[in-house]
């Protein structure tokens, strides 16, 4: 799509019209446009059927577990019992998206959710009864919730600056407040009271890019991905986290090194994030042993395991006890008998 704008006297869009449509059901992916505008970089859907095979890793790289048969998955995330999968399954035919979740034990599967909506990653609430995530709405990125047992129907819960867009990132353990990302930086938007009368805190907001704010267990840091360090790619810091303001303190520790991709996740003493490989497309999952008492301490980074890419990375990756990884694997398709 393409619209008009103006910058003065207002910034009405007008003008609406659509550029081209894909001519299949899985549609191309635009990565860029160039700066006048008349081309387009774009990544073709694949010539034939590339399936996903949910897999179950251990923290050395060893294959668990492998949940159902192949199909178009993204975005596997563990619940916080580690009983269930949420993941993002497409439709082959049609190549709408939805959220699912799976049971482990039994391999059961429940849609959650039927639209084209566009979504963002979802988060589960502490008890596994609810997910969270923002959904692209008429130009906006409004949060929603719904239950997990599949009861139809979705809540509202928050809605920021109009056009802003928002990504869940983190919860509470108490449930009473909701971690985001607003666009470069980090803000927390209290769940009590009524959902359209809520007003979000700015927990992190400065000159840096800051994103992807996940909190300690006991919920007195945050660790969060951001390109102070280095402009062209992101690290992984921690900084005091205050539960009863969401404000954040102004210590910060560095904890990576060499480059982050999001998957951030903390458990107990250790903290988790995907490496940043920029020779390959190896997904790299890398850990840091941190301590917060008496003082913060950072350990050295380290590299639990490494498999072959092309592997999407996301926030619930990895399970709460920090032993199993979850990954939809590119596998081939079945070969079509010709008769």
């Amino acid at each position: 799509m393409v619209v008009d704008v103006a910058t003065a006297p207002s910034l009405p869009p007008t003008n609406r019209r659509v550029l081209w449509k894909p001519q299949g059901s899985v549609p191309e992916i635009v990565r860029a446009v160039s700066a006048d505008g008349e081309r387009f970089l774009v990544v073709p859907p694949p010539r034939g059927p590339q399936l996903q095979q949910l897999t179950i890793f251990d923290r050395t790289g060893n294959v668990l577990q492998k949940i159902g048969e192949p199909g178009l998955y993204s975005q596997p995330s563990f619940s916080p019992d580690g009983m269930r999968l949420l993941v993002v399954k497409n439709d082959v035919q049609t190549a709408q998206a939805d959220y699912w979740t799976i049971e482990l034990a039994t391999g059961k599967q429940t849609r959650l959710t039927n639209d084209t909506f566009g979504r963002a990653s979802a988060i589960w609430s502490p008890d596994g009864a609810y997910i969270y995530y923002s959904s692209f709405r008429n130009g906006d990125f409004p949060v929603y919730r719904r239950r997990t047992d599949g009861t139809p129907g979705e809540e509202f819960v928050f809605q920021y600056t109009p056009g802003a867009t928002l990504l869940v990132t983190d919860i509470t353990a108490d449930g009473k407040w909701l971690i985001c990302d607003a666009g470069g930086y980090i803000i927390t938007v209290p769940l009590s009271g009524d959902a359209k009368s809520r007003k979000a805190v700015e927990t992190l907001r400065d000159e840096f890019f800051n994103g992807l704010g996940r909190l300690s267990p006991d919920g007195n840091f945050m660790a969060y991905r951001s390109d102070e360090a280095q402009p062209e790619r992101g690290e992984i810091w921690v900084r005091p986290f205050k539960p009863a303001s969401a404000e954040t303190g102004d210590e910060k520790w560095r904890l990576s090194k060499d480059g982050v991709v999001a998957m951030l996740h903390w458990h107990g003493k250790e903290v988790f994030w995907r490496g940043l490989n920029l020779e390959s497309n190896d997904l790299w999952v890398m850990s840091a042993e941190v301590t917060t008492s008496p003082k913060f301490t950072v350990g050295t980074p380290k590299m639990l395991f490494k498999l072959p890419g092309p592997i999407g990375g996301n926030l619930g990756n990895i399970s709460r006890d920090g032993q199993r990884f979850v990954f939809a694997v590119n596998v081939s398709a079945p070969p079509t008998t010709v008769r």
